[in-house]
């Protein structure tokens, strides 16, 4: 197994893994004695792509089986198509791989769907109450932070991603699954739990629940045994402003220890063509309140330079929202075309040379202000 990605895309290298172990696959730590190879493929940036691509060529000279799955297929299915003929999966329909292994009397879908590997100690600990497990395996896992997924794929329609394609539409856990799950992590003696899902502020907006009625299940056990969430991954500033409330409440517990802002621009008018409208004021209000409401909450986020129609006001107004603001931790992601993007075929399109140096200057002046960021490749 070889991923590149995020962290959802890690959660489903293990659920994968555990599919395998299920069904009496060894694992091996060396590509060169594997019989199959499966690459979980990313393609969020191009610089993503490229490096995927040339794992598969790479792949491709040695005498296993190559299966490539993740959000690559779907995103660069043409490149793909060019240069492997073998099979591949796209990360909302990783379920098919049944399809590719008949012989296996484990189906995929049994599998939980939790990020940790499965082990004799874990099995034992299913049928223990949760006071008795945790209290057995804590010393093994109460430091460690595990991934904990609410739901898959996105509620929204952002113009500069191709990711949509590959994950599908959302999909929420139900809210009693994600309860045993969690119950099950509590068993195994994890306390740090890190809350990833392609969009999880819009948890449960699919199935009449939503991300307040998770947390308020939660808080009994989150008290008991100590739960802390380490982070909360990518949520849309419009989930930070509609759940203010409960936030602030997990916030002021000092429960959650993290979160990322996925805030994309500091400009209301690109955020706009984006098809990601928001109030940069209210946006800004409402950071500003869960960061006073507890000086040690870490607060990180991303933004797009370069995207199309961006001006030199509008990526002004975004590096002053970032001096502003003062994130703990950005990335900066230099825009590129992604294969299913609305705005791929646009016509107003920044010259890469305009987005380097737009990348150039944020770097020069962050680095004065001694904020921390990281300029991802495109």
């Amino acid at each position: 197994m070889k991923t590149v990605g995020c962290n959802r895309r890690e959660a489903d290298s293990q659920r994968l893994k555990n599919y395998f172990i299920a069904n009496n696959c060894q694992l091996v730590t060396r590509e060169e004695r594997a019989d199959v190879i499966v690459l979980i493929a990313c393609a969020f940036t191009k610089a993503f792509e490229d490096q995927c691509f040339n794992l598969i060529e790479e792949y491709q000279r040695l005498n296993a089986e190559l299966i490539v799955a993740g959000c690559l297929p779907a995103i660069a299915r043409e490149r793909l198509n060019r240069i492997f003929l073998g099979k591949s999966l796209s990360t909302k329909k990783l379920y098919l791989i049944d399809r590719l292994f008949p012989e296996f009397s484990i189906e995929f879908q049994s599998i939980p769907d939790l990020a940790v590997p499965f082990t004799f100690r874990h099995k034992a600990s299913i049928r223990l109450p949760i006071w008795l497990a945790s209290r057995l395996n804590k010393k093994w896992h109460a430091n460690s932070i595990v991934n904990f997924r609410i739901s898959s794929g996105c509620l929204g329609n952002c113009a500069y991603c191709g990711i949509r394609e590959a994950i599908g539409p959302l999909r929420s856990k139900p809210l009693k699954k994600c309860m045993q799950e969690l119950d099950f992590l509590l068993k195994l003696g994890y306390r740090r739990i890190y809350l990833i899902g392609d969009d999880v502020g819009a948890y449960g907006q699919d199935i009449n629940t939503d991300l307040n009625d998770f947390f308020q299940e939660c808080r009994r056990n989150a008290i008991r045994y100590g739960i802390t969430w380490e982070g909360i991954s990518d949520m849309h500033p419009q989930w930070y402003i509609k759940y203010e409330g409960i936030l602030m409440e997990e916030i002021r517990s000092g429960r959650i220890k993290s979160m990322v802002c996925a805030i994309q621009s500091g400009s209301a008018r690109i955020l706009e063509k984006m098809n990601r409208p928001g109030n940069i004021k209210e946006i800004e209000r409402i950071l500003s309140r869960f960061r006073n409401e507890n000086k040690k909450l870490k607060i990180s986020g991303h933004v797009i330079i370069g995207f199309p129609g961006e001006t030199k006001d509008d990526f002004m107004e975004t590096f002053y929202f970032l001096k502003r603001i003062r994130f703990d931790h950005v990335a900066i992601i230099p825009y590129s075309d992604r294969d299913g993007s609305l705005c791929r075929n646009w016509e107003e399109k920044i010259l890469a040379s305009t987005i380097q140096k737009r990348i150039q200057f944020v770097e020069k002046n962050l680095a004065q202000e001694n904020l921390k960021f990281e300029i991802l490749p495109n």
